[in-house]
C-alpha cells in the first residue's frame, strides 16, 4: 500500500478532499470523523493488507501518522 493508496481510502471513507490529508492530520479533530467511519475506514485496509488489528491497537490510532505505523507494524511494509 502507498500513501496515495492510504490517502484515496480516507478521502473516500471521510469525505475530506485528499489535498488536504498529510501525515500530521487528526481524524477526530481534522477530519471530524464519527466512530463508523473509523470502523469502515479499519475493514478496508484490514482486508487491503489481508490482516486484522487488535482492537487495543487500533483504538490508538488518532492520526493518518498513527494509521500508517499501524499498518506498517501489521504489514511489515513501509509506507511511502
Amino acid at each position: 500500500m502507498t500513501a496515495q493508496n492510504l490517502y484515496q481510502i480516507i478521502s473516500k471513507v471521510c469525505a475530506i478532499d485528499i489535498d488536504n490529508i498529510n501525515p500530521d492530520s487528526d481524524f477526530w479533530q481534522d477530519f471530524n470523523s464519527e466512530p463508523t467511519q473509523m470502523q469502515e475506514l479499519r475493514e478496508i485496509i484490514e482486508d487491503s493488507i489481508n490482516e486484522t488489528f487488535e482492537d487495543n491497537d487500533y483504538e490508538k490510532v488518532n492520526t493518518v501518522n498513527d494509521l500508517i505505523s499501524l499498518i506498517e507494524e501489521y504489514s511489515n511494509e513501509f509506507i511511502e
